[in-house]
């Protein structure tokens, strides 16, 4: 389970879904965020943001583990 601040909540599904629509496959959501204090705050979004925009801008999908979606989050 992720909690998401209401600062961090837009910015997180906004970069998702740019994912999504480059790459046409779901990004690995559990494998990159961070957290502070049990949260997703806003600076982690922005983390996350700028992983997802290299990730395009190199046209290069970030690594999924193997195990990735047999995992328990």
């Amino acid at each position: 389970m992720i909690i998401l601040s209401e600062e961090a909540e837009p910015i997180v599904i906004r970069s998702n879904q740019k994912y999504f629509d480059f790459f046409k496959v779901d990004f690995p959501l559990f494998e990159y965020i961070e957290t502070t204090n049990g949260e997703v705050t806003k600076e982690n979004a922005l983390n996350l943001e700028g992983i997802i925009n290299k990730a395009i801008d190199l046209n290069k999908p970030v690594l999924i583990p193997d195990d990735y979606n047999d995992r328990c989050y």
